[in-house]
């Protein structure tokens, strides 16, 4: 799987972050701000390559290191490595399923759980 470094990037431009999927498989970053929820300002969403949908119940997100997060889409049985530079969000990589999981396998939901690698995207 790639590698991508990362330049140290300001840790307040990652704090309060809060990330949505939509029904047409788009990724909303969202920030606190005095009226609720606000979109990051200069990004509004990212496109996740060849995902179309996002049907409820079928798609996870959990966080990456200080300024990523890793979104499963059933549809597509992908999984998405979306980080920033500063408050630029992207998607750096994808995955899909059968490259790690066995043959005939389809998965509804995935979850992350406990500390990942640190901005270095080793698996």
């Amino acid at each position: 799987m790639p590698e991508h470094a990362h330049e140290e990037n300001a840790t307040e431009a990652h704090e309060a972050l809060h990330f949505a999927i939509s029904k047409s498989a788009k990724l909303y970053i969202l920030q606190e701000g005095d009226a609720g929820l606000v979109p990051i300002k200069g990004q509004v969403v990212v496109a996740l390559e060849g995902a179309t949908t996002c049907n409820e119940d079928e798609s996870g997100i959990t966080g990456y290191g200080e300024a990523g997060v890793l979104i499963f889409l059933a549809q597509t049985q992908t999984l998405y490595l979306v980080d920033s530079y500063g408050l630029d969000y992207h998607q750096h990589s994808r995955w899909h399923l059968e490259e790690f999981l066995p043959k005939g396998f389809s998965a509804m939901q995935m979850v992350g759980l406990g500390e990942g690698a640190h901005d270095d995207h080793a698996y």
